[in-house]
């Protein structure tokens, strides 16, 4: 970080919080690092991850290390995440990759880097969002809602990023939106990492039963305090339903201020505060129906993932979801398992059953073919789950019986 980027931050920390913010923020970033001087051993394993964590608020981190650290295991290989204050004055090698998640360039990433070069381990930019690009700030809500000290802050954040993802030698992202993005503005090899759910969850979900969920409630879950423009989308709508169905209730779990359209049916609206996710299924249980609106026409919007439903599809319940980029390409690759799966279970007397894995594969095989091609891979699926169809009404209709010959 620049010493006039430290000095603004501190006086605008000054400004809201006065000395004793300054002192605590400051104590917050000198802790690990005087931690870090401690000798740490390398986790074990055939090959290690280390993970630079550079978002530490949200749920970013847990679909973006944790998860994946969990999910990386089973293979053999052992993740560990840690801040760049606590990597400071700890030896990296060892570790086969080094991947800074949402991690701004300054003085403790440079030498992260530096370090990585020096010892030939490759390092990758690790990013969820569309963060990194400052000619679409104005497009997001949350940034038109700060004031020119904020704004001035996040521009400092999104030019940080930029600078990081130039600097790192490749890049993931979670969705196909966002490694396209990148590819065009850096021109370096951008992979896809899908976002996913952790044991814990499945596990959680597998208890919960959803026998018979109330049909007259209707779920909105806002995990931080940047949707208010994307539920505004929905509001109108949601208002018509609860005036003409006064036994319908709307439940807002998270940060969201009701807009001015809903109060005259604030009676049927409850709100519960942020929930942990590791007891929101269980709050979840009880709904009918879960919308998901965003706001659609902007680059913000489209480089979105499809964990908007993760937790909703952990339990079965329907959700209601504006058609970006991510969710058509997901629910694309569905209909394709589901007629593969329908083409297996309803006609296992055809000779095509032995088959279908094949057929799954050469699917997504034309699949990926296509992406590297640079045909939209939006379009592949859609065209694919098009094909899987056709085969579903084809083999799943019945046939006439030949007549026996005289």
């Amino acid at each position: 970080m620049k010493g006039s980027e430290f000095f603004q931050k501190a006086v605008c920390k000054f400004r809201r919080e006065g000395f004793a913010g300054v002192w605590n923020a400051g104590m917050k970033r000198l802790c690990p690092l005087l931690s870090g001087l401690r000798r740490r051993s390398l986790p074990g394993g055939a090959y290690s991850v280390l993970y630079v964590v550079g978002c530490r608020e949200g749920e970013s981190r847990r679909y973006r290390i944790d998860n994946l650290a969990e999910a990386l295991v089973p293979l053999g290989v052992c993740a560990e995440a840690a801040t760049p204050e606590e990597l400071a004055f700890r030896n990296i090698h060892g570790y086969v990759l080094v991947v800074f998640f949402r991690c701004e360039y300054n003085r403790l990433t440079e030498m992260l880097l530096k370090k990585c070069r020096a010892a030939g381990i490759p390092s990758v930019f690790d990013v969820d969002d569309l963060v990194f690009d400052e000619s679409v700030v104005c497009e997001i809500d949350a940034f038109r809602q700060l004031d020119p000290e904020g704004q001035y802050l996040y521009l400092a954040g999104v030019r940080g990023y930029r600078a990081m993802l130039e600097a790192c030698d490749n890049a993931t992202a979670s969705t196909d939106f966002l490694c396209r993005y990148m590819e065009r503005m850096t021109g370096k090899g951008v992979f896809r990492i899908p976002n996913g759910v952790n044991r814990m969850q499945i596990r959680n979900a597998s208890v919960i039963r959803r026998d018979s969920p109330d049909g007259r409630q209707i779920g909105y879950l806002s995990g931080s305090r940047t949707h208010q423009k994307d539920f505004v989308q929905a509001a109108p709508a949601l208002a018509r339903v609860l005036q003409r169905h006064p036994d319908v209730t709307l439940t807002v779990i998270g940060f969201l201020e009701i807009p001015e359209c809903l109060q005259s049916v604030s009676g049927q609206i409850r709100k519960i505060p942020f929930v942990p996710y590791q007891d929101l299924l269980a709050v979840c249980a009880g709904f009918y129906v879960v919308v998901v609106p965003l706001e659609y026409n902007t680059a913000f919007c489209q480089a979105k993932s499809e964990l908007k439903y993760f937790e909703q599809a952990l339990l079965g319940i329907p959700v209601i979801v504006h058609a970006f980029r991510g969710i058509r390409c997901a629910v694309a690759l569905l209909i394709l398992q589901v007629g593969v799966r329908m083409i297996v279970s309803h006609r296992k007397n055809r000779p095509l059953d032995r088959f279908a894995p094949a057929f799954t594969a050469l699917f997504f095989l034309l699949a990926l073919g296509a992406n590297l091609a640079g045909v939209s891979i939006s379009t592949v699926y859609l065209i694919l789950a098009g094909g899987a169809a056709g085969f579903c009404l084809y083999y799943l209709l019945p046939r006439r019986k030949r007549r026996a010959d005289p």
